[in-house]
């Protein structure tokens, strides 16, 4: 196994289209066996960063399931929804155990060689009202563990990115949240401007989530107040706007298409988002592209796999194939 680029200086000539996949034999045995394989992206749930010695377990495993691939490889870790500590990962919170939950992925990611580490800029509740004052009183909380990420992430030779999430998060549980940061392009031109290194993994699929809310006309009553709160707080009224608003500062990208208010994940062209129009200034900016579609069995990856062919033949093609 050959790992493309080796931390953040690494030289990006164009984007690898990565997939999704925890680090269990099963997922990553699946992943491996596409025959377009370019690297992963690997979710770090809570359980799988239990353990103090998971960097190294979680090495040896990925190294089992990769020694048979002589191509170079790109590989990313992403942390788990939920803490080490089993409440929702809240970035507006600076607790010990948000602190090691990021040092165990940042650990894991140094461990495989991951060039990226990705989190969700995220403060989870479940009132689903967001007033100014809290939206600024919550990204200026997330300061303080956004610093210590950064720096955590260049002590472990990792691109420090923050993922943007639907209006409407279900937490991979099927919950119901909202969080007052992280659902606009304006959060994340202000973070990353007051803490200077902070990138940002784009999700295309929690960007036409919320475009989609901001035209439902008239709205779901569940989430009327929503709407009218989000749009009083954004100029980002489409899915390129929000992209072209984040510019450069976008690095990476999960790919998926979306479909109304909570259909998230799914395979590219099943749902009602502009992804053909989002991907040039993708591949324009970003080192690393995922596929990112939710599977029923998230063992197998067949609709994740035809996202990822989808994006190969775009970028191929964009480049002279």
């Amino acid at each position: 196994m050959t790992v493309r680029g080796s931390g953040r200086g690494a030289e990006r000539l164009f984007p690898t289209v990565l997939l999704k996949a925890r680090p269990t034999p099963l997922q990553l045995n699946d992943r491996v066996g596409f025959e377009r394989f370019e690297g992963l992206e690997l979710y770090l749930d809570r359980a799988d960063i239990e353990d103090p010695e998971c960097p190294e377990a979680i090495r040896r495993i990925v190294e089992r399931s990769l020694e048979g691939v002589s191509r170079p490889l790109s590989l990313l870790v992403e942390g788990p929804v939920r803490s080490l500590d089993g409440q929702f990962f809240d970035l507006s919170v600076d607790s010990p155990a948000n602190r090691e939950t990021l040092r165990r992925v940042a650990r894991t990611g140094r461990a495989i060689g991951a060039t990226t580490m990705c989190i969700h800029l995220i403060a989870p509740r479940a009132d689903l009202r967001i007033t100014a004052a809290e939206r600024g009183e919550s990204l200026e909380r997330c300061r303080t563990l956004t610093r210590f990420y950064v720096e955590l992430c260049e002590d472990h030779r990792l691109l420090p990115t923050v993922e943007n999430i639907p209006p409407i998060g279900r937490m991979r549980e099927s919950a119901f949240m909202t969080s007052p940061v992280g659902i606009i392009a304006e959060d994340f031109l202000e973070l990353c401007a007051r803490v200077p290194g902070t990138r940002v993994t784009f999700d295309t699929s929690h960007a036409s989530l919320l475009v989609n809310l901001l035209a439902d006309s008239p709205p779901d009553p569940i989430y009327a107040d929503l709407r009218e709160d989000l749009l009083r707080l954004t100029q980002a009224y489409s899915a390129v706007a929000y992209l072209d608003a984040l510019g450069s500062l976008t690095t990476s990208a999960h790919v998926s298409d979306a479909r109304g208010v909570l259909g998230e994940g799914l395979e590219y062209g099943a749902g009602d988002a502009p992804l053909d129009a989002m991907m040039a200034p993708l591949f324009k900016h970003c080192g690393s592209i995922v596929a990112e579609v939710l599977e029923p069995d998230p063992n197998l990856s067949p609709a994740m796999r035809r996202t990822a062919r989808v994006l190969q033949t775009l970028r191929d093609g964009g480049r002279g194939g």
